[in-house]
């Protein structure tokens, strides 16, 4: 549009494009599809699925498995590829899916802030401020797994004597719209891209200088995002922030978009009011958490 509207030449509009930014991010979502077309996250999905837990037990389950996979793995893609078998997973066991949708939402958008490689606004964030990646780990974690506690519990308390579905829902599993059924367990695909994860999990753990100093350059909007950016808890402050407030409404957060939109292709209609009944709760929780955390942090510095 800015080429067309003659705002930029062809010349400056790729001159705006940082090559490594995007090869990283496509590396991560190449890694990710791996294991989803390899029928990994079907398979992990299944498996807790068949826990003997109650349903509030499920649910931390679900909530903190979601979040470890999104701090390394795109958070859109693991939404994209666990809601449909999650859906069967819940009618499957005569649950209520909606509460167990609105976790795994939540939980993919609060487990990206825990790394700078969760999402891409916390790459952007990691580099040009050159944070350390372990550093940015243990200041984020805390705030973090209390956040998803916090998710749980608010989720749990919600969804307190509406766990089991509906008879109208209460359909026996197989029941994929056409063209969705889920590929079949590649145990050597999977294994694959786990170690391909882990290898590059690592590498940003002990060449993260290296790596983050090459990732992302000073785009135009570091320039509106972080121009007062000068604390030494500035960073995480941004991150964990701009990450947290993705629950507050539908659209905050591409994840929340693809597990409503699969919740419908399923006939299970999940609303802005019932989004916003967890999502509103769970961000000024989760935020306020990290605000008092960081807010201790600066003190004792």
């Amino acid at each position: 549009a800015l080429v067309t509207t003659g705002a930029l030449s062809l010349e400056e509009a790729w001159g705006a494009i940082h090559a490594p930014t995007l090869i990283l991010l496509f590396a991560f979502m190449v890694i990710s599809a791996q294991l989803r077309l390899g029928g990994f996250y079907t398979w992990i999905t299944w498996r807790l699925g068949r826990l003997p837990l109650t349903p509030p037990g499920l649910l931390a389950a679900l909530v903190f498995v979601i979040a470890a996979l999104s701090a390394v793995f795109s958070n859109d893609i693991i939404a994209l590829a666990v809601a449909p078998v999650l859906v069967e997973v819940c009618l499957a066991r005569r649950l209520n899916p909606v509460p167990f949708l609105l976790a795994l939402a939540a939980a993919a958008n609060v487990g990206s802030a825990a790394t700078l490689i969760g999402n891409p606004q916390n790459i952007l964030i990691g580099e040009t401020l050159k944070l350390p990646f372990l550093g940015y780990m243990r200041e984020a974690g805390l705030p973090v797994i209390l956040g998803l506690v916090v998710t749980w519990a608010i989720i749990a308390w919600q969804a307190r004597g509406r766990w089991e579905a509906a008879p109208a829902t209460s359909a026996p599993v197989g029941g994929h719209p056409p063209g969705e059924a889920p590929p079949p367990f590649d145990r050597w695909q999977s294994v694959k891209g786990l170690t391909v994860a882990t290898v590059v999990f690592v590498l940003f753990l002990f060449a993260a200088a290296f790596l983050l100093s090459n990732v992302v350059s000073n785009v135009p909007a570091v320039l509106l995002l972080l121009p007062a950016a000068t604390s030494e808890i500035a960073g995480p402050v941004l991150a964990l922030s701009s990450t947290l407030a993705g629950n507050l409404l539908v659209v905050g957060s591409i994840a929340n978009i693809i597990v409503i939109n699969a919740a419908q292709r399923h006939a299970i209609a999940i609303g802005w009011k019932e989004h916003a009944r967890i999502g509103v709760p769970v961000t000024l929780a989760t935020t306020a958490i990290a605000a008092g955390w960081l807010w201790l942090r600066l003190g004792a510095a």
